[in-house]
C-alpha cells in the first residue's frame, strides 16, 4: 500500500512534494472492516487483471471507476513497473483525494518499491527509506512491510537494525513466526516479551506454540517470578478442557482455588478434598463455590443430607453466597421430593431476586403440591428460556417433530446497493464490507447478510430488532439436503449451528473444535468413517456441506442413543462419557430437571440457549 521514489534524480522541490504527498495519505487512516489493515497484499497481477476484466464488464461500471483505477495501479505495481507504478497512484491520489482506498494504494507503492531493492537491485534512496519509516510509526503492525524493510536494510549491511526488526516480527507471532523460530529461542526475550507474544499466538489459534515457547522460557530460568507464566499454561489448558494439566500449572502457580475447580472438572476428588480442607474455614466468595461443589458432588452420589448440611451451613454461616446457597437448598430439597419446602425457599429466593429461574422451579413445585400456579405464570418474562420451557410442556416431551421450510432462494440481491453488488460480483468481499459501514440500520444489517458477514449481521440485527436476520436461514439449501437425509428437524441443526458459530464456516475454538458444527477433528474423523462420509483432511471441515453433514449425522447418533434433545445436545457439547456419568448418578424426573442439574456451567447455558434458539425458529417460521 505505499510509496516510490523514481529511479532519476529528481529536484528537491519534487522529492519533497512526495514526501508531503505521502505523509498527507498516512495520516487518512482507514477505517478498518477487520484488522488493522486490508487484504490488498494478497491482491497479485493476475487478480488484478481478473477483477479488472469483472468490473468492466459491468455496464454501470462508471459506479465502481474508482476500483477501476485502484486495481489498474495496483496490476502496475505488480509487475515492479517503478515509474509507472509512481505516475499510476499519483494520479489515483489527485483524482481521489477522499477516498479511503488511497491508504491501500500507498501501501502497494512502498511493497512496490521494498521488493525493486530486493529484486532487481533497484537502487536504494535515503529519502524513499525514510517515508518508510514515517509508514511504519503510524502503522507498525504493517508486517510484510516490517519484514521487507528487514530484507533492504540487510541489504544495506545494516545487521543490528535488521535483527532488532525481525525481532519484533518474531514476536507478533503472526506470518513469518514459524520462518523466525528457527532464527531466535524465547531465552534472547524479557517476560513480559514471551507473555506478549503467546497471547498473540493464542489469538492465532497456535496453541500449542505458545504452551512450548512458555514451557521453554521456565526450563531455562531466565526469570525468578514464573508464576505468571504458570499461571497462563494453567488458563490456557482449562479453556482447552485439558482440566488435569491445568490443575497442575495452578497448583505451580499457587492458585489454590483455581487448581481445586480444575481437579474437579478432571473428575480428581481427592485432590479436590484436600486443597477444600485446607481452604474450608476461609469465608470468601471462592471458598463458598468450592463448597457448594462438594455439597452437589454428595447430593449427586446419593448423600442429600450431607448437601444439605453443606449449603445451610454456608446460607447460616456468615458466608458471602447467601442467595447461591438458599438456591441449591430448594434446589437439592426439590430433586429429594420435599416440594412444600422447596417452593418456601423458591418463593423467598424469587421475592427478594426477581429472577425466571426461581419463578419456574417455584410454578414446578406447586404443580407437584397439587397447588394452582397459574397466577404465576403470567409472571414470566416473555423472552424467559423457562417461559419456554414452562410453555411448551416438560419432560421429554419437547416437540421433535421435522417441520417443514420453504427454502425457494429468495432473489434479494436487488436489496443490495448496486455499487456494492458489483464489488460482491467481482469477489472484493473485504472492501464490500467496508462500504456496508456508509448504510445504517436495518439496510445494514442485510447488506452483511447477503455479504455472509453473519456474525455482524445477527450482531447488527439484534441491535436493529431485525427478527429474521437474529434467526437466518444460512445455508438454507445444504441444511434442507442434510435435515432430509438425516430426518432431523432443520430448525434445530439451524439452532445448533447459531449456538456453536454463528454461522461463520471458518471458526475454530480454543479446544480446536472445527467449522459450522464446531466438530473436533478425531470426533468428525471417527463419524465420517463410519458413515461413509467422505473427509480427506481436517481442514474439510471449513467446508460448509461437509461439516453439517458430518454434525448432524453425530447430532442424530446422540438422540438416538439418549432418546432425549438436552441430553444429546449436553453430549455434544461436554461429551457422551461425561453425560452417561451425570446421569448415571441421579435418576430425574423430567426433562427440565436434567437441563437445570448440568454440572458443568458451560454445557447448561450451553444445552438452554439451544433450545431457546429451537423455539425462536419454530414460533418464528413455521409457528405451531
Amino acid at each position: 500500500m505505499y510509496m516510490d521514489e523514481r529511479e532519476e534524480d529528481t529536484t528537491g522541490r519534487r522529492r519533497n512534494r512526495y514526501r508531503e504527498l505521502s505523509l498527507k495519505i498516512v495520516l487518512l487512516i482507514v477505517f478498518i472492516v477487520s484488522g488493522p489493515l486490508t487484504a490488498i497484499a494478497s491482491y497479485s497481477f493476475k487478480d488484478s487483471e481478473r477483477i479488472l476484466k469483472i468490473l468492466l464488464s459491468e455496464q454501470d461500471n462508471a459506479l465502481v471507476q474508482d476500483y477501476i483505477d485502484f486495481f489498474t495501479s495496483i496490476k502496475v505495481c505488480r509487475q515492479l513497473r517503478v515509474q509507472e507504478c509512481i505516475k499510476k497512484t499519483d494520479n489515483f491520489f489527485t483524482a481521489y483525494p477522499d477516498s479511503y482506498l488511497k491508504d491501500d494504494l500507498l501501501r502497494v507503492r512502498i511493497e512496490t518499491f521494498l521488493k525493486a531493492i530486493i529484486e532487481k537491485n533497484f537502487l536504494i534512496r535515503e529519502a524513499f527509506l525514510g517515508e518508510v519509516e514515517n509508514y511504519l510509526l503510524l502503522f507498525p503492525d504493517d508486517e510484510e512491510i516490517l519484514f521487507l524493510y528487514a530484507e533492504v536494510l540487510k541489504k544495506k549491511g545494516e545487521d543490528k537494525k535488521n535483527t532488532d526488526i525481525l525481532k519484533r516480527i518474531y514476536l507478533k507471532g503472526q506470518r513469518y513466526f514459524s520462518r523466525l523460530k528457527k532464527v531466535f529461542s524465547p531465552e534472547e526475550f524479557s517476560q513480559d516479551e514471551i507473555l506478549l507474544l503467546v497471547n498473540r499466538l493464542i489469538k492465532q489459534r497456535q496453541y500449542q506454540h505458545a504452551e512450548e515457547i512458555v514451557v521453554s522460557f521456565i526450563v531455562s530460568k531466565k526469570s525468578r517470578d514464573i508464576i505468571p507464566l504458570y499461571r497462563f499454561l494453567a488458563d490456557l489448558n482449562y479453556k482447552r478442557r485439558n482440566y488435569r494439566k491445568a490443575a497442575f500449572y495452578y497448583y505451580r502457580a499457587v492458585m489454590e482455588y483455581e487448581a481445586a475447580r480444575a481437579f474437579y472438572k478432571a473428575g480428581r476428588q481427592k485432590e479436590f478434598d484436600k486443597i477444600l480442607k485446607k481452604l474450608r474455614n476461609v469465608k470468601d466468595e471462592k471458598t463458598c463455590r468450592l463448597l457448594i461443589l462438594k455439597g452437589q458432588t454428595l447430593r449427586r452420589s446419593g448423600d442429600f443430607d450431607g448437601a444439605l448440611r453443606i449449603f445451610r451451613k454456608l446460607y447460616r454461616g456468615g458466608y458471602p453466597c447467601r442467595e447461591a446457597s438458599l438456591w441449591f437448598i430448594a434446589w437439592t430439597e426439590y430433586l429429594q421430593g420435599n416440594f412444600l419446602s422447596a417452593s418456601y425457599n423458591f418463593r423467598t429466593l424469587y421475592r427478594r431476586h426477581k429472577n425466571d429461574r426461581y419463578l419456574y422451579w417455584l410454578i414446578r413445585a406447586l404443580e407437584h403440591l397439587g397447588k394452582d400456579p397459574n397466577p404465576l405464570v403470567g409472571k414470566l418474562s416473555r423472552d424467559s428460556f423457562y417461559n419456554i420451557l414452562l410453555h411448551y410442556n416438560k419432560g421429554d416431551r419437547i416437540s421433535l417433530k421435522v417441520s417443514s421450510i420453504n427454502y425457494q432462494l429468495q432473489d434479494e440481491i436487488h436489496r443490495l446497493p448496486r455499487r456494492i453488488q458489483i464489488l460482491k460480483k467481482a469477489g472484493l468481499r473485504e472492501y464490500a464490507l467496508r462500504e456496508a459501514m456508509d448504510y445504517e440500520g436495518p439496510q445494514q444489517c442485510m447488506i452483511l447478510k447477503e455479504l455472509g458477514a453473519w456474525v455482524r449481521a445477527i450482531r447488527c440485527a439484534e441491535e436493529n430488532r431485525v427478527l429474521p436476520l437474529i434467526y437466518p436461514l444460512a445455508y438454507g439449501d445444504i441444511i434442507k439436503d442434510v435435515a432430509k437425509d438425516t430426518g432431523l428437524d432443520p430448525f434445530l441443526l439451524l439452532a445448533l449451528i447459531r449456538q456453536e458459530s454463528m454461522f461463520q464456516k471458518d471458526a475454530v475454538s480454543i479446544a480446536g473444535a472445527m467449522g459450522l458444527m464446531q466438530l473436533m477433528p478425531t470426533t468428525a474423523k471417527i463419524v465420517a468413517k463410519k458413515e461413509g462420509i467422505q473427509l480427506n483432511n481436517h481442514r474439510e471441515l471449513f467446508h460448509p456441506e461437509i461439516n453439517i453433514r458430518i454434525g448432524a449425522t453425530y447430532l442424530k447418533r446422540l438422540l438416538e442413543e439418549f432418546q432425549s434433545l438436552p441430553v444429546a445436545l449436553a453430549a455434544y457439547n461436554a461429551g457422551e462419557h461425561r453425560v452417561k456419568t451425570w446421569l448415571s448418578s441421579y435418576e430425574y424426573r423430567a426433562m427440565d430437571e436434567f437441563i437445570e442439574d448440568i454440572p458443568f456451567t458451560e454445557t447448561r447455558n450451553y444445552t438452554k440457549k439451544v433450545i431457546f434458539n429451537y423455539f425462536q425458529y419454530k414460533t418464528l417460521y413455521s409457528p405451531f
